[in-house]
């Protein structure tokens, strides 16, 4: 009783969420979504970053090696989307052109195999191939719809967006959350609509806003800001204790990396319709992301976490009951 207690104490400051844009982050994210989508864009400076960036891809090993040592390919189709979203990554976390540089100093090779050099390079020249472009034509509309997504969020009152934050807190067991937590909202992003990144001042989320608006962004905002306090969180929070299992039991790197994820969905959009919008539907059933590949796992995940919100069951026995679940599934 005095353990929960003092849980209870220690996370009721919850992180205050910090949205803001940027433009050298919206002019990446709108090219690589546009060299993703192949799309033509109108203005030439645009086009020809465009091409750039395509290019890059056509120069990407056959393989990669992941950081647990798992290695992807060859020929995988997941190959490319894994040096996409590693550069991306280090594109967001350099903040702008010129710190790109030194990007390579820290990673001199992006998965074991593509020189991290010669691929920042690549972007550089993208940026600055369209900046002009950019800056005059595409920057306008895209600051303004970033900016939209900002100040609708912050229509909710912080009691709103603290207590959405500490549900999650308490749900998972994590204790230690940090100050503050910042996010990043571009108009347009490749890949998945929302990644956490390491800057060197600290953990920066960033958001991809095209197609997420009122409480679809809230739940995007809140599953993100869940992924940093998993990072501040250590082995003994539901989401440590479940990979912890999970490697126990020789289960896929896939189950390892997505069964925690799929607790962040249910929590992020459970505390949206909580604190924000009671009749909130799952971003994961509204943009299908259930539906590519997780729903197995949703299914073995969804009721154990509502008996653990309840106080039904403690967490060790909702890891062991996920776990378990998961094996008279495969």
């Amino acid at each position: 009783m005095f353990l929960s207690l003092l849980l209870a104490w220690q996370i009721q400051a919850a992180p205050r969420l910090h949205l803001s844009t940027s433009e050298f982050a919206s002019q990446y994210g709108t090219l690589r979504a546009m060299e993703e989508a192949r799309e033509v864009p109108a203005e030439e400076g645009m086009k020809a970053a465009v091409e750039e960036l395509a290019k890059l891809e056509q120069s990407f090993p056959n393989q990669i090696r992941m950081r647990s040592g798992e290695v992807v390919g060859p020929n995988s189709d997941r190959v490319k989307e894994l040096y996409w979203r590693t550069i991306d990554a280090l594109t967001f976390s350099a903040g702008s052109p010129d710190d790109l540089d030194h990007v390579a100093e820290l990673l001199p090779k992006i998965g074991g195999e593509l020189d991290t050099g010669a691929a920042t390079a690549a972007v550089q020249k993208a940026l600055a191939l369209s900046k002009e472009d950019f800056e005059a034509k595409v920057w306008p509309k895209e600051r303004q719809t970033a900016q939209e997504c900002v100040e609708s969020f912050a229509t909710i009152s912080t009691d709103k967006q603290e207590a959405a934050i500490r549900f999650v807190a308490e749900a998972a067991g994590i204790a230690k959350t940090p100050k503050e937590i910042d996010i990043l909202v571009v108009p347009r992003m490749a890949g998945k609509e929302g990644m956490t990144v390491r800057t060197r001042s600290g953990t920066l989320i960033v958001i991809g806003a095209g197609k997420y608006r009122g409480a679809d962004f809230d739940e995007v905002v809140f599953h993100e800001a869940t992924h940093v306090l998993d990072t501040a969180a250590g082995l003994d929070s539901l989401f440590g204790k479940l990979r912890s299992a999970l490697k126990a039991a020789n289960r896929t790197p896939f189950e390892i990396e997505q069964v925690p994820h799929v607790a962040m969905f249910l929590l992020a959009a459970e505390a949206t319709r909580r604190f924000i919008d009671p009749k909130h539907k799952d971003v994961g059933d509204t943009f299908g992301t259930y539906t590519r590949g997780l729903q197995p796992l949703r299914v073995v995940v969804e009721p154990v976490l509502k008996k653990l919100i309840a106080h039904e069951i403690d967490m060790d026995e909702a890891v062991r009951t996920i776990v378990s679940g998961l094996g008279r599934g495969s």
